[in-house]
Order: C-alpha cells, then sequence, then structure tokens
C-alpha cells in the first residue's frame, strides 16, 4: 500500500495542530465576547447615566450584528456545492 504525501510539508508537524486549535478557541471566546459583552456595557452606561455613550453603542453592536448576519445568510455563487 503506497503512503499518501500531504500537499504542505508542515502539515506533519503535530505541534501546529495544537497551536492551531489554542488559537481557535481564542478566536471563539473572542467572538462570544464581543456578542455578549455590548449589551453589559449599554445596561451600564445606562444606569450611569451615560445615554449617547450606550446609544453609541447599542447601535455599533447592532451594525456589528447585521453585517455578520448579512456574511452569514448571503446566497452561495451557483456551482459552489462543498
Amino acid at each position: 500500500m503506497q503512503q499518501l504525501k500531504p500537499d504542505d510539508p508542515k502539515a506533519d508537524d503535530p505541534t501546529l495542530y495544537v497551536i492551531f486549535g489554542l488559537l481557535s478557541l481564542v478566536l471563539i471566546a473572542i467572538a462570544v465576547g464581543a456578542l455578549v459583552l455590548p449589551p453589559m456595557f449599554v445596561y451600564s452606561l445606562m444606569t450611569h447615566h451615560h445615554p449617547i455613550g450606550a446609544v453609541a453603542l447599542a447601535a455599533a453592536w447592532v451594525l456589528y450584528i447585521m453585517l455578520i448576519g448579512r456574511k452569514l445568510m448571503k446566497p452561495r455563487p451557483p456551482g459552489n456545492d462543498d
């Protein structure tokens, strides 16, 4: 039986898989934080009587959610059946 060689010689290095996995966990934590923390900050700003900052942060958060939603929900180009 013939062994297949990877296209990328770096694919044999297991430390890259570990580093990539750990960095992906950090990226997931940042993404969840970007979704959860702004409403908490808006609440904090509202309770400390900073309505302009709260409205600006809420608007930025809604824009962020809309951009992510648009990117995730846009139709795929035809012929791209992954």
